[in-house]
């Protein structure tokens, strides 16, 4: 019994072991033995047939509390375990919904740039790397600004304070200009661009670039971005865009 009937404590390590040894369903089992043990145990001294350092009152109210013990274990892990699985599916529904924003935003027909609150890119999509002629690997990381310049009518780059996406990191407003942006291969093409701030807590942490071809009814009331449109398109495929130079027409 130990000393002065210290030793009973022991009994209140096995639920611990059994349980998260050998898991909930295995401890269960361990400790459905371990109480039918010390139900028979119990039995054998009230009958005289063997003695115990301990008297009846004293194992009834230990298998009560190793038994409290155990169902307590067992709902803990019980918990634990729907938590873990709450988790695992809501992190497959995230990455669900992650892939489905995923291919929507990769074929909406308007180029879409992502940055930090620094301006360096994080995401681009297809239609954004078609328009600038760049891959989104080799502008990720990089500032927007730089990388990919905007033009004045000399043909000179923007300064930094008047680009839209400037603008919308340092004011937390949008903003939508139109003017020409040099590709990666050195050509310039008219693009109207809408910078969005992208604004958490208050706090300016990443901002959105919304690029797409000028409309046709733009073009047809500035010549000089047309005559740019042509150029670009002179560039291309002349068979795969005939059909939309031919709603431009000749305006340079």
């Amino acid at each position: 019994g130990g000393t002065q009937h210290t030793g009973v404590f022991w009994f209140f390590a096995f639920p611990v072991t059994a349980f998260f040894l050998f898991g909930k369903r295995e401890g269960l089992w361990w400790m459905v033995i371990l109480l039918l043990s010390g139900g028979v145990v119990w039995d054998l001294a009230a009958m005289e047939v063997m003695s115990i350092a301990y008297d009846g009152v004293e194992i009834r109210q230990l298998l009560v509390a190793v038994a409290v013990v155990a169902v307590g274990i067992y709902a803990y892990q019980n918990s634990r375990e729907q938590l873990a699985i709450e988790f695992r599916a809501s992190s497959q529904e995230l990455h669900s919904e992650k892939v489905r924003a995923d291919v929507i935003v990769q074929h909406i027909r308007e180029g879409i740039v992502a940055t930090d609150a620094q301006g360096k890119v994080t995401f681009m999509n297809s239609a954004a790397e078609s328009l600038l002629g760049w891959k989104a690997v080799e502008l990720r990381g990089k500032s927007f600004i730089t990388a990919v310049p905007m033009l004045d009518e000399t043909d000179a780059a923007l300064a930094t304070e008047n680009r839209p996406l400037h603008h919308a990191l340092s004011t937390a407003k949008s903003v939508t200009r139109v003017a020409n942006y040099r590709r990666k291969d050195g050509t310039a093409i008219p693009i109207s661009a809408t910078a969005e701030p992208i604004v958490v807590d208050g706090k300016v942490v990443g901002g959105i670039a919304v690029l797409g071809l000028c409309a046709w009814d733009f073009f047809r009331d500035n010549g000089y971005l047309a005559s740019r449109y042509k150029k670009y398109l002179e560039g291309e495929d002349r068979k795969k865009n005939a059909a939309r130079w031919a709603a431009v027409g000749d305006l340079s």
